[in-house]
């Protein structure tokens, strides 16, 4: 099957490595701009960019930050002038035994919440803001979540796994509100 995206503006978060990496691949060879998002990366997500080409660029953001998820998306609309998709992929596992005191275990499901959750429906509604001015109106919205939104996960990951349900649940609500708009969400585990 052959795709073509050539002139679709795409933002991969986490993709300096593992799934988002291939999928900055796979959308600059049909033809996408890609922005290829990193929290750490750095070195990883830039010589990804230049390798796919194609005008790809590499942006930084923490997504634990609500601000620098905001901006991470105004860098992007600023650069692209517009995206078409976003792919919610960047996420975080912490392995969260119930012997950690209240507070270390809270700690650890506020993070996953804001990286896996958070961001991504902030990212989300950012999407569907930016899509409502395509022209013609409409966009992508692809969620990266897991086999665990669905039996659940080990005993150490139930905040990872509530995080990817939480996802399902809110790409379901995406598509049921703005599929008239011509918005597809849709969630790939």
């Amino acid at each position: 099957m052959n795709i073509d995206l050539t002139g679709k503006r795409v933002l991969v978060t986490g993709g300096s490595r593992g799934i988002g990496y291939a999928l900055c691949e796979s959308f600059a060879s049909a033809g996408a701009r890609v922005a290829v998002h990193y929290g750490r990366s750095r070195e990883a997500a830039e010589q990804l960019a230049g390798r796919i080409g194609g005008g790809a660029q590499a942006f930084g953001a923490p997504l634990d930050e609500i601000s620098s998820t905001e901006k991470l998306f105004d860098d992007v609309l600023a650069a692209f002038g517009g995206v078409d998709v976003l792919v919610n992929n960047a996420g975080v596992a912490i392995e969260s035994p119930i012997s950690k005191t209240a507070i270390a275990y809270a700690a650890d499901w506020d993070r996953t919440m804001a990286v896996n959750l958070r961001a991504s429906g902030l990212l989300s509604r950012r999407a569907i803001q930016a899509f409502r001015k395509n022209e013609p109106a409409g966009g992508r919205i692809i969620h990266i979540a897991s086999r665990a939104a669905f039996r659940g996960d080990t005993e150490d990951f139930v905040a990872y796994a509530a995080s990817k349900g939480g996802m399902v649940s809110m790409s379901r609500t995406i598509a049921r509100a703005y599929g008239r708009e011509g918005i597809t969400s849709f969630v790939i585990a």
